[in-house]
């Protein structure tokens, strides 16, 4: 009696003869669809770069990446697309030398309490660290990435916080911070040094801390000297032990970075300069707001700025409606208390402080005004001996960025001249130019997108491209 074979262990053991024994998948994870990042911008007017025409055109970016752009191209199916139809497009702002995203200084005090023997401070201590990196210190959470956005930024240079040599600089792509530093655009760009002390610690004067840059700098080239010698000839010679300054200070002296000194007045800048041609070291004069005409034509030719991008208030500004109301709204009963006198005294000239005749009055506005005027003229003084390569943000409130640049249109600038110094002349300077900069076709996708030329009043930012990724502030799409 023969037994019946079941119909599914039969079709099994086909199934396995003609296989070889193999089960094949039908598809592995790694062939699982992708959701396209792919964005398709149509029918916007861009500029490419400065003293390019404006131009009516499409553009496609995929993978991050701008690849196409004209006006015959179409977009893909799977293209999130934007009607750029009214909307100025831009290569994305850059914040060449801020502190935005960086936390708070400690209190001074507490960080100067050295209690060591005079003369031992250590070199950290003081202030002098130019091996800090700030790449795991900057964070910035939704709302810094707006308001950076919104004034058209879309990458910064940070420098760090501190005293004599706070640190190395480093390029961020302006979004929330991601675990696998995608932010980090370049790192080590140059050295930050400023005039600043830590109190009660050596050295704490500014002759104090020029001879502490001779010390270090002489004793880092004769390090340096000896490394090269070791590295020809190590036979018979001592291995070479350094700390960590004077390595980060090698570069520094091999001239393969530059030093951004924050020399906002007149005595800061020639220190800097003594110091830089006495060590034969490359600087930056940096967050510059007071240089004297004679002192500038005095520095040597080839020194180039960023100066401060803050400006001082106008004297004869009135205020506005908004801060007239706000000042109604908390002293009200201060201002009935005036309207009943108004009813009884004579109108008086309220624009003459207490204490000051007109003829005084008239002389300290006078004497405002031409430094106003000194002050707003220097970017152009700069500009036109060709020593400016941007404009230092680090005294400049980020709601002011777009406003302050705005202002240089009154001081000579042209349009093409301050798009110059918000992205070609500052990512030429920091050698990123091949990737950012401008709008060209294999450069990364950081563009920014306003609802008119961005130097018009009350032009406001739209769309923000950084990576590739779409950061929307149309307020129809909020």
């Amino acid at each position: 009696m023969h037994n019946k074979i079941n119909p599914i262990t039969l079709i099994l053991i086909l199934f396995f003869c003609f296989s070889n024994g193999k089960i094949k998948a039908q598809f592995s994870g790694d062939e699982m669809p992708i959701i396209s990042t792919d964005l398709f911008i149509s029918n916007v007017t861009m500029k490419s770069h400065p003293g390019a025409d404006y131009e009516k055109t499409n553009l496609l970016i995929q993978n991050g990446i701008i690849n196409q752009i004209g006006s015959e191209i179409k977009a893909p199916a799977s293209a999130k697309t934007i009607d750029g139809e009214g909307l100025h497009l831009y290569s994305a702002f850059i914040n060449p030398l801020s502190h935005e995203g960086l936390k708070d200084e400690e209190d001074d005090v507490r960080r100067s309490a050295w209690r060591g023997a005079p003369g031992t401070t250590p070199l950290s201590h003081a202030g002098i660290n130019p091996q800090n990196s700030i790449i795991d210190e900057f964070d910035l959470n939704s709302r810094g990435v707006e308001s950076l956005h919104k004034q058209g930024f879309g990458l910064i240079h940070l420098v760090p916080r501190g005293f004599v040599m706070t640190g190395k600089g480093t390029f961020f792509l302006i979004k929330e911070k991601e675990d696998d530093n995608s932010h980090v655009l370049v790192s080590e760009t140059g050295l930050f040094a400023q005039w600043r002390n830590m109190a009660r610690v050596y050295p704490a004067t500014p002759l104090a801390t020029m001879a502490v840059w001779r010390d270090l700098i002489n004793n880092t080239r004769l390090q340096l000297e000896y490394s090269e010698s070791i590295k020809q000839s190590p036979e018979g010679k001592a291995r070479l032990n350094v700390n960590n300054q004077t390595l980060a200070l090698f570069p520094v002296v091999k001239k393969e970075q530059v030093i951004y000194f924050n020399v906002p007045e007149n005595r800061q800048i020639l220190r800097a300069v003594r110091l830089a041609e006495e060590l034969d070291l490359d600087i930056i004069l940096t967050n510059v707001s007071q240089l004297d005409a004679s002192i500038l034509s005095t520095l040597p030719e080839n020194i180039q700025f960023f100066p401060d991008l803050s400006w001082p208030e106008h004297p004869h500004e009135e205020k506005t409606e908004k801060s007239e109301k706000v000042e109604e709204k908390e002293r009200p009963n201060r201002r009935k208390r005036r309207t009943a006198e108004k009813q009884e005294k004579p109108e008086e000239d309220k624009s003459v402080p207490v204490g000051m005749t007109e003829e005084e009055h008239k002389k300290l506005l006078e004497s405002r005004t031409k430094e106003y005027e000194r002050r707003m003229n220097l970017a152009a003084e700069l500009k036109n001996r060709n020593a400016l390569l941007g404009f230092s943000m680090l005294d400049t409130k980020t709601a002011d960025l777009l406003k302050n640049c705005r202002t240089l249109l009154e001081f000579g600038f042209t349009a093409d001249e301050i798009l110059a110094a918000l992205t070609t002349d500052v990512a030429t300077h920091f050698g990123i130019d091949a990737i950012t900069g401008t709008v060209n076709e294999g450069k990364q996708a950081h563009l920014v997108l306003f609802d008119k030329s961005f130097t018009e009043d009350k032009a406001t930012v739209q769309y923000m491209i950084i990576d590739g990724k779409l950061f929307s502030y149309k307020k129809d799409e909020k």
